[in-house]
């Protein structure tokens, strides 16, 4: 088992079938351990009034998804 970091789950090896896109959390993990969030919150302009979103919180859905896309291969 791998030890955690970040996000509250653990990743073991098993041999139940898993969805093709259950390495898009590990992707998550990964994304979050390096600091993405926190330096697109910084160089990215900030919401224009108190209850506006983060920059983050509408660029890690859209990197997920397009990771979720070129895996899927829809792009051809």
């Amino acid at each position: 088992m791998i030890q955690q970091t970040i996000l509250p789950f653990k990743v073991e090896m098993t041999r139940d079938m898993i969805t093709p896109h259950a390495g898009l959390a590990l992707l998550g993990e990964f994304a979050v351990g390096l600091g993405l969030l926190q330096s697109t919150d910084r160089y990215l302009p900030k919401p224009g009034s108190g209850a506006g979103y983060n920059p983050s919180e509408y660029t890690f859905p859209l990197i997920l998804i397009s990771l979720r896309l070129i895996n899927a291969q829809w792009w051809w």
